[in-house]
């Protein structure tokens, strides 16, 4: 199992006027975009990347704009590995750099609209690539991944201290598809695709990409146009449609008792997992009846 981030030649670097090893990065945009109307800021002032709402704002235009053209996108969830011990380990100073080097690296990715979740306190960034399919998404999140192990990150750890911090990891988790449905429901279910392949990665152990399965990008279902006071999908009942399918564990023959008791798919997911294994099911010869 990795742990926090060493320091280089594993020692700290220690400094007479206490300046540490230079790795600062300025925010991705100069002048930070602001709400017209409000004057609010959009950025984070961290990280230099969107923030949440900035960011949705962004998501949906992008899904509708896809769901027009009929051409598929992408989404990357990452969480920085075993981040609270950076901040216990170097102090919270040392963790706001391990953010800002983050972010540069996610900012890289080509077309990328990154944006910071879960808050001003979060670990976690998404990386939103409105022209990519799932396997190209993949290759950009491994490479983005292997650019944040690399990086050396330098840090003060009091007034008269620093340490260059490296081997920092990341997870992440990758799904995609062409988006058919309302933006507002197909960003729920890419957000929920990524974050059950993100906590895949992290109980594989951290520092690996992995993709939502089943593959969102094959899904079998019809377009629903937008209509005007267009209800929530309801069943025969009246109820209305469940936003997730979970499916008990020890249904399928599990037993493990740290992977948790459920397995969680997004409606769309659950879709298209009945319509693979029905496929898979029809290629099985019948056994053969007794008597």
């Amino acid at each position: 199992m990795r742990t926090a981030p060493r320091t280089v030649n594993g020692a700290p670097a220690h400094s007479a006027h206490g300046a540490p090893p230079q790795d600062r990065h300025a925010p991705v945009t100069p002048e930070a975009p602001r709400c017209p109307s409000c004057g609010r800021n959009f950025v984070d002032g961290l990280t230099g990347v969107l923030d949440r709402q900035a960011w949705e704002n962004r998501a949906l235009a992008a899904l509708a704009r896809a769901r027009e053209e009929r051409r598929p996108l992408a989404l990357v969830l990452a969480d920085l590995d075993r981040f609270k011990s950076v901040n216990d380990t170097y102090g919270h100073v040392a963790g706001d750099e391990v953010l800002k080097a983050t972010a540069e690296v996610l900012g890289r990715i080509e077309g990328a609209v990154v944006g910071r979740y879960g808050g001003h306190t979060g670990d976690e960034f998404l990386v939103l690539l409105p022209h990519s399919g799932v396997d190209a998404a993949r290759r950009a999140a491994g490479r983005a991944l292997e650019a944040v192990r690399g990086r050396t990150i330098g840090v003060r750890t009091s007034r008269n201290a620093s340490v260059a911090l490296t081997g920092q990891t990341v997870s992440m988790g990758v799904a995609g598809r062409v988006p058919l449905g309302r933006p507002e429901d197909e960003l729920f279910d890419l957000l929920l695709d990524c974050d059950v392949a993100l906590r895949a990665a992290k109980r594989a152990g951290g520092d690996q990409v992995r993709e939502a399965l089943p593959a969102l990008g094959a899904r079998c279902r019809r377009a629903e146009p937008d209509r005007p006071g267009r209800t929530p999908a309801r069943t025969e009942g009246g109820a209305e449609r469940p936003r997730q399918v979970r499916i008990p564990l020890a249904a399928l023959g599990h037993t493990a008792q740290q992977d948790g008791t459920e397995l969680v798919l997004s409606v769309a997911s659950a879709t298209h997992l009945r319509d693979i294994l029905g496929r898979l099911l029809d290629e099985v010869p019948e056994a053969p009846r007794s008597g």
